[in-house]
């Protein structure tokens, strides 16, 4: 089955419909979830995984963009890397401060990441 299926996709006139098929459905994919990330707010509870398992849920009215993110691409898709790069510093240190914490979501991850560390956050801006 496995070389039947090999030898079909090199010809041409299967490959071509195949791939090109493909490649306008993910892309309709990718713009449909880019649409709702954008347009479509989470609203309630949203849980965020870290890359290991540690999990932690954030609750949103709909008006957190944070949230939002996390809930359309999952951890690391409100600051790409610098959640993962961010929460595996958290896993070895005793003390965290997240200065200008606006709802916590760098304190939240320390806290799943490293559940015995202290955390200190703040937000020097009131909420306008």
């Amino acid at each position: 089955m496995k070389n039947l299926l090999k030898s079909l996709r090199g010809v041409w006139a299967i490959n071509a419909p195949v791939r090109w098929g493909a490649y306008y459905l993910t892309n309709l994919f990718i713009r449909l979830r880019n649409f709702f990330t954008k347009h479509w707010p989470a609203v309630g509870i949203v849980t965020v995984k870290l890359p290991g398992g540690p999990m932690f849920e954030l609750y949103t009215e709909g008006d957190d963009w944070i949230a939002t993110q996390a809930f359309w691409k999952g951890f690391g898709g409100y600051e790409g890397q610098s959640e993962y790069i961010f929460s595996s510093l958290a896993r070895s240190a005793g003390t965290i401060v997240d200065i200008g914490a606006n709802i916590g979501y760098y304190s939240l991850i320390a806290a799943a990441a490293n559940p015995s560390a202290t955390i200190i956050a703040f937000e020097p801006a009131s909420k306008a």
